[in-house]
């Protein structure tokens, strides 16, 4: 196992090295990339909207031949249905929380989608952005004049639409 890092401070190195092992032996060949994902949060940083976006996601993930699903934290699905479930992620959507940091499992080349929180500091927390980087993911953060939990459907829909669409070209 790679050394331990400070939070949202991981080296390239030790990211990716962590990554590999964790997913190594789950499948041979990899899992393709056939899902939508939706963090679900229940105790800080949710979406109010949940609902309403989750639609959203199934109705394009559905023109792309695409599973959505909700991934949430009450319960917390086991270790081997949350590893599978994310190295299987095409696109992940999110509030920023502890949740992304399952990305760990997810293969280079997944999209994550984070709404991010303003901070009375006036500081953004980008840890998951980084991870996401170092792991080979792409990243898009969505910042507007509201805190993260009130970013509706219209505000995600653009960035979930392109991939799809860049998935069905």
């Amino acid at each position: 196992m790679p050394a331990g890092t400070p939070c949202g401070h991981a080296t390239l190195f030790n990211a990716q090295l962590l990554s590999m092992q964790l997913r190594a032996g789950m499948s041979d060949p990899a899992p393709p990339r056939d899902t939508i994902v939706l963090i679900r949060r229940t105790k800080k940083r949710w979406f109010n909207h949940h609902d309403d976006i989750f639609a959203m996601i199934r109705k394009h993930a559905d023109s792309a031949g695409l599973k959505a699903v909700v991934y949430g934290d009450n319960p917390v699905p086991g270790f081997n249905e949350t590893r599978q479930l994310f190295s299987r992620a095409y696109i992940v959507v999110a509030p920023h929380g502890a949740g992304e940091s399952n990305l760990i499992f997810s293969q280079p080349g997944t999209i994550l989608v984070e709404a991010l929180c303003y901070y009375r500091s006036g500081k953004t927390n980008f840890c998951y952005r980084n991870m996401a980087l170092m792991l080979g993911h792409r990243y898009c953060g969505l910042m507007f004049d509201k805190q993260c939990m009130n970013i509706t459907a219209a505000d995600v829909e653009p960035v979930v639409k392109y991939y799809v669409d860049k998935l069905k070209a």
